[in-house]
C-alpha cells in the first residue's frame, strides 16, 4: 500500500519484474476507484 504518488512510483520501480493488474485509490469513505490508466506509462508490461 502506498500513501502518496511518490511512494507509489517507488513501488512500481521496485516491482518492475512483476505484473501489476490494477492500482486502486481508496477514499476516506471506503470507496475505491481504479487508477491504473493514469500510471500505465510507468508499468513495463
Amino acid at each position: 500500500m502506498a500513501s502518496s504518488r511518490k511512494e507509489l512510483l517507488d513501488w512500481l520501480k521496485a516491482l518492475k519484474d512483476e505484473k501489476v493488474v490494477d492500482i486502486r485509490k481508496v477514499y476516506k469513505n471506503g470507496v475505491t476507484d481504479s487508477v491504473i490508466d493514469s500510471y500505465r506509462s510507468y508499468l513495463k508490461q
